[in-house]
C-alpha cells in the first residue's frame, strides 16, 4: 500500500494518499476524517448505510404488520347503520335534506333534493328566451320561478327545523 502522510488540521485532520503508478502518480487526494480514526475504518453512507436504514424500517413495518394483523385491536361494540346515536347532526347545509328524510320516503327525499332540484335551477336559464317567445312562455316562467322560490324557503324553513 503507499505510504500516508497525516496532517492534523484543527479538529478534522486530512489523509494524503499517494497513488501507485497505474492509478496516475501525479494525482494527491485527500480524505477528511475524524481524529482517532483510520482510513479503513471509514464507510460510505450509499450504500451500507441507507441498505442499514431500509433493512430496519423493513423489520419494524413487517413487526408491526404482523401485530397489527394477528392481534387487533378491539372497537367496540359492531355499527349499526340504520339507528343514528342521539345527539348527532349532519352539518348545517345538509340539514334541510336531513329534515325532508324524515317526513318522505327516502327515495324521493334524496332523488328531489340532489337531483331533480339542482337540474331545474340549473335548466331554468337556458330554456328563459325560447319560452318567453311562446304566448303562454310568461305564465310558465313565472309558475317555474314560484315554484323554485317556494322549494327554496321549503328547504330553508326544514333546514332551520334541524337546528334543536
Amino acid at each position: 500500500m503507499a505510504e500516508q502522510e497525516h496532517e492534523h488540521h484543527s479538529t478534522i485532520s486530512t489523509v494524503r494518499r499517494e497513488h501507485t503508478e497505474e492509478e496516475s502518480a501525479l494525482r494527491t487526494v485527500y480524505y477528511p476524517i475524524t481524529p482517532g480514526y483510520e482510513e479503513e475504518e471509514t464507510e460510505l453512507f450509499f450504500p451500507h448505510e441507507l441498505l442499514k436504514f431500509g433493512i430496519i424500517i423493513l423489520m419494524i413495518v413487517g413487526v408491526l404488520t404482523f401485530f397489527a394483523s394477528m392481534v387487533p385491536m378491539p372497537v367496540g361494540d359492531p355499527a349499526d347503520p340504520l339507528s343514528t346515536p342521539p345527539g348527532i347532526e349532519p352539518e348545517w347545509y345538509f340539514l334541510s335534506v336531513y329534515q325532508l328524510l324524515k317526513y318522505v320516503p327516502r327515495w324521493l327525499g334524496v332523488g328531489f333534493s340532489f337531483i331533480v332540484f339542482p337540474v331545474l335551477l340549473f335548466a331554468v336559464p337556458f330554456f328563459w328566451g325560447p319560452v318567453r317567445r311562446v304566448s303562454w312562455g310568461w305564465r310558465a316562467l313565472k309558475i317555474i320561478v314560484a315554484i323554485g322560490v317556494f322549494v327554496s324557503a321549503l328547504l330553508s324553513i326544514m333546514g332551520l327545523l334541524g337546528f334543536e
